[in-house]
């Protein structure tokens, strides 16, 4: 998945031993904001969670979430493929990391911290990757309505370049930085970043039942 979503990157790219062109992408991932406080209130005291529908698409979660979700939004308005990304979430939800639900009944971005509170344009481009991950899981459904989707259709390596692939097209849309953009083609050449087994994504069984949100080697 997922989900592009690589907000915390921009702090390892100093480890040791990683050759210095990787680091030079990683360094080029957006450095996550800390969420401001809301006025009169306690940092450590929760907000409340409310949902609204922008767009077609219900966002839940607390206050700043809300409004970083409309502004990433905002962006995605402005792009050709609005109707596309829209179509393909019904629900964009606040999570303890980064990755999509694709289940047809109910297909769900989950946005993690390091990545809501990044730019509006990094957050927007998250949620179109996550996007097209959902929309290659409908596409593979649709030519077997019988089966579950395999996982090389739509996650994986071959479903991580794709939905690289789309969210760079969105980048370069909406004029992103050229070191934003060699980031994110970086990442579409060897998108092996959690693993060399792929990308681990949260998915829903055919019965209904729904997985947990796997944050295992997700730091986004």
């Amino acid at each position: 998945m997922s989900a592009l979503l690589f907000a915390l990157w921009a702090a390892s790219s100093a480890r040791a031993g990683e050759p210095s062109a990787l680091a030079a992408l990683r360094a080029a991932a957006p450095a996550a904001a800390e969420a401001p406080a809301a006025p009169g209130r306690p940092r450590d005291e929760p907000l409340e969670i409310s949902a609204v529908v922008v767009d077609g698409v219900q966002i839940v979660g607390e206050a700043p979430f809300i409004a970083a979700t409309r502004a990433a939004f905002a962006l995605i308005e402005r792009s050709r493929l609005a109707s596309e990304v829209f179509a393909a979430l019904k629900r964009v939800e606040e999570g303890p990391c980064s990755g999509v639900d694709p289940s047809p009944r109910l297909p769900v971005f989950y946005a993690g911290g390091p990545t809501w509170q990044a730019d509006t344009l990094w957050y927007a481009s998250a949620v179109v990757h996550d996007s097209r991950h959902s929309q290659l899981y409908a596409e593979a459904l649709k030519r077997a309505p019988a089966l579950e989707p395999d996982e090389i259709e739509w996650e994986g390596v071959t479903g991580e370049r794709k939905a690289l692939a789309y969210q760079l097209s969105f980048l370069r849309e909406l004029k992103a930085s050229p070191e934003r953009l060699a980031y994110v083609a970086g990442l579409e050449k060897d998108p092996r970043y959690q693993g060399a087994e792929g990308v681990e994504v949260v998915g829903q069984r055919r019965d209904g039942t729904f997985h947990e949100l796997d944050c295992r080697g997700r730091n986004w």
